[in-house]
Formats: C-alpha cells, sequence, structure tokens
C-alpha cells in the first residue's frame, strides 16, 4: 500500500501499532472514468488517497476544472477530517484510479488511542491544506494579471 510513501503518514510508522492499525481501516478501491468519488454538498464521511489514476476536483460554479490531483500519495476529501460536515469541491476521476479511503470516525478513535500521532497528522495535514491555499492565490494572481 502507497502509505508507507506518504508524506502526511511519515513518522507515524515509527509507533509500528499506530501504522498497522491505520493500514487495517483503510479501504482500497477500483474506479472508473467518470465516476464522482465526491460531491460538493454531501455529508463528509471519508477522505481519500490516490493510489493511482487522476481525479479533477470542481467547486460549484466553476467553469472547468478548479484542480487536478495525478500524483500518488495526494489526498482528496479533506472537509471529511477538518471539522466540516460537507466537502467543499467534487472529485470526478478523470481516468481509471485507485484509491484508499478511511472513515473520519475511526481515523478520529486511531488518534484518541495514540494522540501523539493524532498531532502529527493534522499538523502535516494543516501544511498540506495551507499549500493547497497558496497554490489557488496564485492561480487567482495569475487569472487577474491576464484578464488586465
Amino acid at each position: 500500500m502507497i502509505l508507507r510513501e506518504i508524506d502526511l503518514f511519515q513518522g507515524l510508522r515509527l509507533k509500528e501499532d499506530v501504522f498497522d492499525e491505520l493500514v487495517d481501516i483503510m479501504e482500497s478501491d477500483a474506479y472508473e472514468t467518470g465516476q464522482v468519488i465526491i460531491k460538493q454538498g454531501e455529508p463528509a464521511d471519508y477522505f481519500y488517497i490516490l493510489e493511482q489514476g487522476a481525479l479533477e476536483l470542481r467547486v460549484a460554479g466553476a467553469k472547468r476544472t478548479t484542480h487536478f490531483i495525478r500524483r500518488p500519495g495526494d489526498m482528496v476529501g479533506w472537509s471529511s477530517v477538518a471539522g466540516r460536515e460537507t466537502y467543499t469541491a467534487t472529485a470526478q476521476c478523470a481516468e481509471p484510479c485507485r484509491l484508499v479511503r478511511v472513515h473520519k470516525e475511526t481515523l478520529d478513535e486511531l488518534f484518541r488511542k495514540f494522540p501523539a500521532s493524532g498531532m502529527l497528522f493534522y499538523k502535516r495535514l494543516s501544511a498540506m491544506v495551507g499549500e493547497r491555499l497558496i497554490q489557488c492565490h496564485q492561480m487567482l494572481i495569475r487569472c487577474r494579471e491576464e484578464a488586465g
């Protein structure tokens, strides 16, 4: 499983019991081109990790895809672990995909059992969300400059 290669989970493997339990709560599934994985406004129950393939992310009102997820280890559905009740974007397969998913409640239970690992996970998650925000901000600036 790609889990050992993902920055978000680096360091958790130092405590093998945490890592083993994390692997146990994850499910891996295949999805077809065009299949919607998450839909904006629906309950945010899972987050997903891309093993292979590509996903398009869109937010309501956008005329085109707002972000592509192509790199194995990239994640979607952060809303589920960031305290939001619903997803903030729609993720659709741009090609056949294999994704790992984890339910937010199951992950919460694991991190209540291992709080130091939970702290590390959420610290890294916030850094990833911040990076995505910076990329979006830079894209907005480019669009404004191009529009004149």
